[in-house]
């Protein structure tokens, strides 16, 4: 699952996502990747923050909404609506939440997903310190924490109570009990799961020299049908 255009980019031109989709792996892309009317924070001049072309393997699209609504994130961080998680379908549009890890909770949901284990995700970091596992700061689109963060954190204590009735849990491995990600979902030494899992591949950096890919317009994006995903991951449990 991607939903940010650098770290798309980056994987793109570092291959693995051509490998990954020529061995058989679903990958599962948010619209917004793609669509020029997201405008995304960050230098213009950074390519890779624009709107990208589709690629040429298969891949599933999921889509961010809705786009007209009656509510706003102020309002849901007051208590006046209720937003609408979805756990359910692709069928119908993932609420943004104004942050990646919302949305992805929310696709993680549909595909099935009891217990999600999340890491890297804690809502604050150094004024000159790394914000993003693939850059820094102002550069790849980061912002300063104010106003937004009772908004966020509004749609995250949303996701809690709705994953709390559908049975699903978010265990987050970050040991920084401090952090506004941590006030909502609690904090957990990450220790255990990165010694299970110490074999996967490292991210490479040096993806970041290479030109990015050309811009395309919207109007020539194809989505699949999203009851496929649905159906590739029915297969996979019945095999199992």
């Amino acid at each position: 699952m991607i939903a940010d255009r650098e770290p798309y980019c980056q994987e793109l031109r570092g291959g693995r996502l051509e490998r990954a989709a020529s061995k058989g792996t679903k990958l599962l892309l948010s619209d917004s990747l793609f669509d020029p009317t997201v405008l995304m924070r960050g230098p213009y001049s950074n390519l890779d923050r624009r709107a990208q072309p589709v690629p040429q393997f298969q891949v599933f699209i999921y889509k961010i909404g809705p786009r007209k609504k009656k509510w706003t994130y102020d309002t849901v961080a007051r208590g006046v609506h209720k937003l609408p998680i979805n756990t359910s379908t692709f069928e119908s549009p993932v609420v943004s939440c104004l942050n990646i890890a919302g949305s992805m909770l929310q696709a993680a949901a549909i595909l099935g997903a009891k217990k999600i284990y999340t890491i890297g995700i804690e809502m604050k970091w150094p004024k000159k310190g790394s914000s993003h596992f693939y850059g820094d700061g102002a550069s790849v689109g980061a912002y300063p924490q104010d106003g937004s963060i009772n908004n966020i954190l509004g749609a995250m204590k949303e996701i809690k109570r709705i994953f709390k009735k559908d049975d699903i849990q978010v265990i987050n491995l970050s040991p920084d009990k401090t952090s506004p990600f941590a006030s909502v979902f609690g904090a957990n030494s990450p220790d255990g799961m990165m010694k299970k899992y110490a074999n996967v591949q490292p991210f490479n950096r040096d993806a970041l020299k290479n030109v990015a890919p050309s811009c395309i317009n919207f109007e020539d994006l194809v989505v699949p049908p999203a009851t496929a995903i649905c159906m590739e991951a029915d297969a996979i449990v019945e095999n199992q």
